[in-house]
């Protein structure tokens, strides 16, 4: 419990603000960071303080008058992660309460303003979340439910035994008394993930309240490349948790939810194609607590190299698949193919004059890519490709090897065509081996505005030695200005920021 008790939360004496520090962190390309600030700002009343954690962005943050006038940048030299990024927004906070967002996610009107309703009810109450609408890129709801409790207050030593099997708590509707979390030690910045998780187990294991007001509601958003890490390195940070707090549950709910863990590490290291890794894990998971008849097939494939060959190949995000902690979203992965070191990145943003369903019939051809490209280069494409386009895609699985024509005639590198995430009319992402790239991943990305779509490009890519990113950087960022000043001749436009108001 907190130290005062008894107290409601004074919004007088802060005018129409409430005593609220709302901390976002973002690192590099963040398209709804916008959307994202702009539903904290506008919540009545307005929180007190808006924290944005630059997380060592390669090109540092950079928000619009508007929005510096009620944001504080703070901006780290070294790359921590989520969570050291929200531990180092809480050391410059000032108010009495805590929210969390992060910079995809958004609050509805009134969320705020319900939270708070909600924690003057229930004065002992040190911690109020609301409800999470999971939507995806386009902000339609993906039919997905995260896990709910009742309504209403819970006491933490009742609520422990669930906690630790399942997180219901989504980090971006969290609001949580300053005092409470100073007692309880703060955000653990060491973890790399699931360190909201762990903030409540320790709230709850000092007797915290937790309320839950489904009033309050948050936009949680699914996208590609977007999603809370790779199923291993969750599956590692939950067994960590777990482990920290086994001691407060029953030994049986401890083996049980490891057993669970160790499962979904051994699903994401099957998709790593780290076979001997992953039955191991299986073997330790069937000794602690048993397996599920799936994992029970997965362990006799994983001892078939004809058969292992075949796994991990579905799309976590596409096939909504879940592992750790039952429904919980934040429990899903994908395959992140983090970019090896000595990488760049260059983002191109237009906002052009045309429905998004108009531009993505042109841009996912090789009639529309060429002519971005031309005259400078065109790639090649088989027959079979040109005439079916998307229709001949299988997400993981190369397309076809195309060809890249200096001036549409002199061939000087490749791209085996390969998609790893595809959004019809929202998105996609290629990741190809090239002949010139130790590793390509191309981002695009189209959003609905009035009167238009943004579109944009991000490119990370690592040149094959003896070129470096930093020289090969400004060729890159050429092609790509060039490809998107060929786009809004076509349709009509103009040249836009990664997302309204900012940069990244």
């Amino acid at each position: 419990m907190s130290a005062e008790r008894g107290r409601r939360t004074d919004r007088a004496a802060t005018g129409k603000r409430a005593p609220v520090s709302v901390i976002v962190p973002v690192h590099g390309f963040a398209p709804y960071l916008a959307e994202t600030l702009d539903g904290i700002l506008e919540q009545e009343p307005a929180p007190a303080e808006l924290i944005v954690v630059d997380d060592a962005s390669a090109e540092p943050l950079e928000l619009g008058e508007d929005y510096l006038e009620r944001c504080r940048v703070v901006r780290r030299e070294r790359r921590g992660g989520l969570a050291t990024a929200r531990a180092t927004g809480l050391t410059h906070a000032g108010g009495e309460l805590i929210a969390l967002c992060d910079d995809d996610d958004t609050w509805e009107p009134g969320s705020l303003a319900a939270r708070l309703a909600a924690l003057d009810e229930h004065p002992d109450a040190d911690v109020c979340f609301g409800r999470a609408v999971i939507v995806g890129p386009d902000d339609r709801p993906t039919g997905e439910r995260w896990p709910e409790l009742a309504p209403g207050l819970h006491a933490g030593t009742a609520l422990l035994t669930g906690l630790y099997e399942h997180n219901p708590i989504p980090v971006s509707s969290a609001i949580i008394r300053a005092d409470a979390l100073a007692a309880a030690g703060g955000l653990d910045g060491d973890l790399a993930r699931a360190e909201d998780w762990d903030l409540w187990l320790r709230l709850a294991a000092r007797g915290a309240g937790f309320v839950f007001a489904p009033e309050a509601v948050v936009r949680y958003r699914r996208r590609p490349g977007a999603l809370s890490g790779d199923v291993a390195e969750l599956a590692r940070a939950q067994l960590l948790v777990h482990e920290r707090h086994g001691q407060l549950v029953p030994n049986e709910l401890y083996r049980r939810v490891r057993a669970r863990d160790l499962a979904a590490l051994a699903a994401g290291l099957t998709r790593e194609r780290r076979y001997s890794e992953a039955r191991v894990g299986l073997i330790e998971a069937a000794r602690t607590g048993g397996l599920s008849p799936r994992d029970r097939a997965r362990m006799g494939a994983l001892a078939l190299p004809g058969a292992r060959g075949l796994m991990g190949r579905r799309d976590p995000y596409l096939a909504r698949s879940r592992t750790g902690a039952g429904s919980d979203p934040q429990s899903a992965g994908a395959e992140t193919g983090a970019p090896p070191p000595g990488s760049a990145e260059v983002v191109t943003c237009s906002r052009l004059d045309a429905a998004a369903g108009a531009v993505w019939s042109r841009v996912t051809t090789f009639e529309g890519i060429n002519d971005e490209l031309r005259p400078w280069m065109t790639m090649t494409a088989p027959a079979r490709v040109r005439e079916r386009g998307l229709a001949a895609v299988v997400v993981g699985r190369r397309l076809c090897r195309s060809w890249v024509l200096l001036g549409g005639v002199l061939p000087f590198d490749y791209d085996d065509i390969t998609l790893v995430r595809l959004e019809p009319g929202v998105g996609f992402v290629e990741r190809s081996p090239m002949l010139s790239q130790r590793y390509w991943e191309h981002e695009r990305t189209l959003r609905p505005e009035a009167g238009g779509t943004l579109l944009c490009d991000r490119v990370r890519f690592c040149p094959r030695p003896p070129l470096s990113a930093t020289l090969v950087r400004p060729l890159i960022a050429a092609i790509f200005r060039h490809r998107h000043r060929r786009l809004r001749v076509h349709f009509g436009g103009r040249e836009a920021a990664p997302s309204p108001g900012l940069r990244s």
